[in-house]
């Protein structure tokens, strides 16, 4: 999880515009976050198979 803080564009973008996850392996879920000018911001906690994408609604389009 270091990784994502100091090297939050290595990680691929899940969702436009600035949407990316990590996939944690020992346990059965992802982190999406997304980095806004240096802070990355965690979004959602999610398990790899139950509800996909239900964290979506959180986002807020207006912002960045």
């Amino acid at each position: 999880m270091a990784s994502v803080v100091h090297a939050p564009h290595r990680y691929r973008i899940e969702r436009k515009p600035n949407i990316r996850r990590i996939f944690i392996k020992r346990f059965p879920f992802n982190v999406i976050f997304r980095d806004v000018e240096g802070v990355v911001q965690i979004l959602a906690i999610a398990h790899k198979r139950r509800r996909p994408d239900y964290w979506l609604g959180r986002l807020n389009t207006s912002r960045p």
